[in-house]
């Protein structure tokens, strides 16, 4: 009897990743400072390697993930300051493109990371790919609604699945306010219904993770 297929691999350089791949598969990059602080995540869509070259489409500028967006406005883009949150959502000219795997790893840790495979059917191989390969060039990045996971997630199964980590983070963000000014009850009217059920969902999708990292340790 054939074991159940990994959902999310174990946190890896890139090389050690390349065998844990199939085309089609998700990819999650751990980006971090050179002190190891983690900044964010970044999500690209596994294309495959047959011409020897792992390759991924997603999400990037000819700077990298970002071109007008520097890491201290990353730190801090939920801390408070709107401009940078505006600023974040509409300055950045990322497009969907093809790219190496190990140039945008760069060093960085990743994983496979398909967790939507829990709650929805994924596409196949093929499909993906197309899927992929039919946004190359186009813009229309938002951190909050067309970000590099939501791209990523879309064209694995079609539809957005789950709530992503920018997500979480500004209904965090929003409930942090609201407490700050009128306490528990600011806090639930800040964030609303909608953003206490991303909280909720959030957590459960990160203990999830958890478990699956256990099993991998």
């Amino acid at each position: 009897m054939s074991s159940a297929p990994v959902l999310i691999s174990a946190w890896m350089k890139g090389p050690a990743l390349i065998d844990h791949l199939k085309t089609g598969d998700l990819i999650e990059i751990k980006r971090t400072t050179s002190s190891s602080t983690l900044l964010y995540y970044h999500w690209v869509v596994y294309t495959g390697n047959e011409t020897g070259t792992p390759m991924v489409i997603h999400y990037s500028t000819d700077k990298g993930d970002f071109t007008n967006v520097t890491k201290a406005d990353l730190i801090n883009a939920f801390g408070g300051d709107s401009n940078k949150d505006v600023m974040m959502m509409n300055e950045c000219d990322a497009t969907v493109r093809y790219a190496n795997l190990l140039d945008v790893v760069q060093g960085d840790d990743c994983r496979k990371n398909n967790y939507g495979d829990k709650e929805k059917k994924a596409l196949g191989p093929d499909q993906i790919v197309r899927n992929a390969e039919s946004e190359l060039g186009k813009g229309g990045y938002h951190i909050l609604t067309n970000n590099c996971e939501i791209f990523s997630v879309r064209c694995r199964y079609g539809a957005k699945v789950g709530i992503t980590q920018v997500e979480i983070a500004s209904s965090l963000r929003k409930a942090m306010d609201g407490y700050l000014k009128n306490g528990l009850n600011g806090a639930v009217k800040s964030t609303g219904d909608i953003g206490i059920k991303n909280i909720r969902d959030y957590y459960q999708k990160e203990q999830y993770r958890d478990n699956i990292n256990k099993k991998n340790a």
